[in-house]
């Protein structure tokens, strides 16, 4: 791929806390689930912001400032934007098939991302030149365009869920107050 419009960065506050934060995910995931009931955590990303869910954590409020760091360097400005964030929870057998993102930029967090890859195309019924593929590792945070289609690919099953944290930034301000609980600013 010669232009290359996205980037991976190693978190370091990941690595060392692993064990914290898959922890801390799993209990996340149990205030969700108290929270929203029978709602999958993925698909209720607009309901809420797995940073109000972590609070709080020196860890998260570490994540979070590196995360701020991250989006305001791959964007390469001071401007006020906004961040969505939440949790995708799956066993092997449910995780994210072809997707996009209606936002100008999309990422990922990888906590427990088993042994998965990411593949990404252009288009999503053919293949193109630009399409790519990521390997899930702990503490990449992967970061770019918002509406490529992607999916996850399971190099082998696991028992235990796969959980990352999926983000999308906005650079204005949503039009209404009421969009859910999901947007916060990047500060």
């Amino acid at each position: 791929m010669s232009d290359i419009d996205f980037k991976i960065y190693k978190n370091q506050n990941i690595i060392t806390n692993h064990r914290e934060f898959v922890h801390d995910c799993h209990l996340a995931h149990e205030k969700f689930k108290n929270f929203f009931k029978d709602q999958d955590s993925t698909w209720s990303y607009n309901s809420y912001n797995i940073f109000g869910l972590t609070s709080p954590k020196i860890i998260w409020y570490n994540l979070y400032r590196d995360l701020s760091s991250i989006v305001k360097d791959y964007v390469n400005t001071n401007d006020p934007l906004w961040l969505q964030c939440w949790m995708n929870y799956h066993y092997s057998n449910k995780v994210l098939n072809w997707h996009g993102h209606n936002f100008p930029i999309h990422g990922w967090i990888n906590i427990d991302p088993k042994n998965t890859k990411t593949i990404f195309r252009y288009y999503k019924e053919k293949n193109d030149d630009r399409d790519y593929e990521i390997y899930n590792s702990v503490g990449n945070i992967y970061i770019g365009p918002g509406h490529r289609w992607h999916k996850v690919v399971v190099e082998s099953d696991f028992l235990q869920p796969r959980i990352t944290l999926g983000f999308n930034v906005l650079h204005s301000p949503p039009d209404v107050v009421d969009v859910g609980m999901s947007f916060i600013p990047i500060v």
